[in-house]
């Protein structure tokens, strides 16, 4: 039985944190996002969302967990686009564009610790709203990054991907402490079997 891990933040950007919630831990596929309450979840884990501001039963939206899965599935096909230095297909752009359409958000100015902040006030009254809250997050991402940083972890089993924001930006891993210290392990292995 595989359980799911919980969230993790190696990705550098809630977008690529987004993609990354399928990932293959010790080789196995696992989808981090198994129910519609998983989706809900995860945005509030990466401060996308406060808890109390999904204003529908989530339970009841039938077609949430397929389109959130599906509009993973093509920003995953966009970094995968992006990491092999192909730019952003007009196709993911338009599914981008569609969606943001149901946006549903409020400016706001408030004052906090003597530090005003513009944060957005969302309505979200329906599993277009919350799937528009994530595109919005990929548009952000197409207009923000600088693309030559995206990586996919080089671990070959791995299908994680990250932004390198290392100094010299030679990272390779998603996280040293999993891909990074098991490859480490696999080579000292390898060694110790050679004699070396």
């Amino acid at each position: 039985m595989n359980t799911i891990p919980p969230f993790d933040h190696v990705g550098g950007h809630p977008l690529i944190d987004f993609v990354n919630t399928k990932m293959t831990p010790g080789g196995q596929l696992v989808d981090q996002l198994a129910r519609n309450g998983d989706v809900v979840a995860w945005m509030v884990d990466v401060g996308m969302i406060e808890e109390g501001t999904v204003l529908f039963s989530v339970s009841d939206a039938q077609d949430l967990l397929d389109e959130v899965r599906a509009f993973r599935q093509q920003m995953r096909d966009m970094l995968a686009a992006i990491v092999a230095e192909q730019p952003v297909a007009e196709e993911t752009i338009g599914v981008i564009n569609a969606q943001l359409v149901h946006w549903k958000a409020t400016p706001q100015l408030i004052k906090t610790d003597n530090v005003y902040k513009r944060p957005f006030a969302y309505k979200l009254t329906g599993s277009a709203q919350l799937l528009a809250l994530l595109t919005y997050t990929a548009a952000q991402f197409v207009t923000d990054v600088d693309f030559r940083y995206v990586k996919q972890c080089d671990k070959s089993t791995c299908i994680r991907y990250f932004l390198d924001t290392s100094r010299n930006h030679s990272r390779r891993w998603c996280s040293m402490e999993g891909c990074g210290n098991r490859n480490k392990a696999n080579k000292h292995y390898a060694r110790k079997k050679r004699g070396g």
